[in-house]
């Protein structure tokens, strides 16, 4: 009996001592190496979009000047103000054929009638001047202001000017100017009208 109790102390000892030598082994084992922290790659600025904006466009039917104002001069005493731009070539030495929205209109036929007798009147201006002084293109282009009274339409100022011609040109232009004014033609009978501006275009013809 002490022998078999004897044995049993012993065993325990020595499970004891196995437990103790693991444990001692386990504690005295070194730490690990701390481990460096990885940090995150660095993330590229990103590039600030600009904010949309509207295209600077001028109004419909408006040319921007440079600095958004028209130049103002007078061509045979009518007021013309020009929206083209700096960049537009020289000033314009024709009005603007304009008629306010709804304002009265003649017929075609008078319109036709007044080109008709306008053709002619180039055309005697013109016979004599040289073909070296002509172009491709050579052509008048003016405005007639035109008057219906008691029937009648006459032309009561006219503003012409050669176009695609060289050299000096300026006794021709004074001609198809003195001839074309007093024109008249039937008035068709419209009422009485005064001020009509009209714009025409003939070409000059070979000699």
């Amino acid at each position: 009996m002490k022998i078999w109790i004897g044995g049993i102390v012993a065993l325990l000892a020595a499970g004891i001592a196995i437990y103790l030598g693991t444990r001692s082994s386990g504690d005295d084992a070194p730490a690990p190496a701390p481990q460096p922290a990885t940090l995150p790659a660095p993330q590229a600025p990103q590039a600030q979009m600009p904010a949309p904006s509207l295209p600077n466009t001028p109004p419909a039917g408006r040319t921007a000047t440079d600095d958004g104002s028209a130049k103002t001069y007078q061509i045979e005493g009518i007021t013309v103000h020009d929206h083209r731009g700096s960049n537009a070539g020289p000033p314009m030495d024709l009005p603007p054929n304009m008629h306010p929205p709804g304002s009265r209109e003649i017929p075609v036929s008078i319109v036709s009638a007044f080109s008709k007798e306008v053709r002619r009147v180039v055309f005697d201006c013109t016979h004599d001047l040289p073909q070296a002084q002509r172009g491709p293109h050579s052509r008048v282009e003016g405005e007639i202001v035109i008057a219906i009274k008691d029937g009648k339409a006459s032309v009561t100022k006219s503003l012409m000017q050669l176009r695609d011609t060289t050299g000096d040109v300026e006794q021709v232009r004074q001609c198809i100017e003195q001839h074309a004014t007093g024109l008249s033609v039937d008035g068709e009978g419209q009422a009485d009208l005064d001020g009509y501006s009209i714009h025409l275009q003939s070409p000059i013809l070979g000699r």
